[in-house]
């Protein structure tokens, strides 16, 4: 029941049967005023008229598009391969050689400077031996015949030629000391050399394992920005898609909601613009090489598992190469 102060009562549900009801104009002529006849005359126009609709595929396609952007599998595989590449990453460098080359550093720094002691010299003292034998033999030898001379008696004549012959032995070997210091040095000499030509082979060895790494590593820092370039190059063009499709679903829509107002049938084309349920060829690419570097890098587990997030989609022909790639390392794509 409806009630108001200075308005009768009424039963809104015989209201409702006498305006269903065959006499239901002449009733609402008889108890609406004219504001509400005028309002149940916009509401029935509005039913009578055809509904502005769109095709289920266009409803379909905008209401994906509205949810927001998914990177296609173009860039998720780009992605993909990105990350591969950057898993390739060459360790470190590490010298083979820096502990012998340090070594021979401090033992050529460290050598003492050159100083001769006819004491110490092994080739001196084979002399000295051999000089003192020869002057004594020659002291006794000139000592027996001066005591021929003086009947077998001791001279001090005999003394003093003795210990001259003796003293002439001393004398050469004195005159060798100069010699033997020059081969001392010289072999001293060829020790440092020797020394040195070690720590150059060394070294050269070194510098070229140290270029082939620095080679290697800038091989692998243009090969990582090319395939950043790639990624970027296809999220910025995959955006664009997005962005096209978006207004041409929504135009498309809107001309659909105008032509079925207008009282046009609608029928669906079936074109929604979505992206195939086969993964494409250039995505396919992308990620046979993510594959492939995670392979090489002993990353097997994750290489088998990039490939099988993408099994569903891919083309009997992708499905047969990923499984020869795949098979050469002994594994399966699941």
């Amino acid at each position: 029941m409806v009630y108001g102060i200075g308005c009768d009562l009424c039963s809104i549900a015989r209201m409702e049967k006498s305006l269903l009801g065959p006499h239901g104009a002449v009733f609402a002529r008889r108890v609406f005023g004219p504001a509400e006849q005028a309002a149940q005359a916009a509401a029935a126009a509005e039913a009578a008229a055809p509904r502005a609709e769109v095709t289920a595929g266009t409803a379909r396609r905008l209401q994906e598009l509205e949810r927001g952007y998914t990177p296609s599998d173009e860039v998720t595989a780009a992605q993909a391969y990105r990350d591969s590449v950057a898993a390739l990453e060459p360790e470190a460098y590490r010298s083979r050689f820096e502990e012998r080359l340090q070594a021979l550093y401090d033992q050529i720094a460290g050598r003492e400077a050159f100083d001769y002691d006819p004491e110490e010299d092994e080739s001196y003292q084979r002399y000295a031996r051999l000089y003192a034998a020869r002057g004594a033999a020659a002291m006794e030898d000139t000592l027996g015949k001066a005591a021929a001379l003086t009947g077998g008696y001791a001279s001090s004549y005999a003394q003093s030629a003795g210990q001259q012959a003796y003293n002439g032995y001393l004398q050469e070997l004195a005159a060798l000391v100069p010699e033997l210091r020059q081969a001392a040095l010289a072999e001293y000499q060829q020790e440092g050399k020797a020394l040195q030509n070690q720590y150059s082979m060394l070294d050269a060895q070194e510098k070229a394992d140290y270029d082939r790494w620095q080679e290697a590593r800038g091989d692998w820092q243009k090969q990582l920005e090319a395939a950043q370039a790639a990624y970027e190059d296809a999220g910025s063009q995959d955006q664009k898609l997005y962005q096209t499709l978006l207004a041409h679903f929504s135009d498309k829509a809107e001309q659909e909601r105008k032509l079925s107002a207008s009282g046009v049938r609608l029928t669906d084309s079936g074109d929604t613009g979505s992206r195939g349920e086969s993964l494409s060829s250039t995505a396919a690419e992308s990620l046979q090489r993510a594959v492939g570097n995670y392979l090489k890098r002993g990353n097997g587990d994750l290489a088998q598992a990039l490939a099988a997030q993408y099994t569903a989609r891919m083309t009997p022909a992708q499905r047969q190469r990923f499984e020869k790639l795949l098979g050469q390392y002994g594994m399966t794509l699941a």
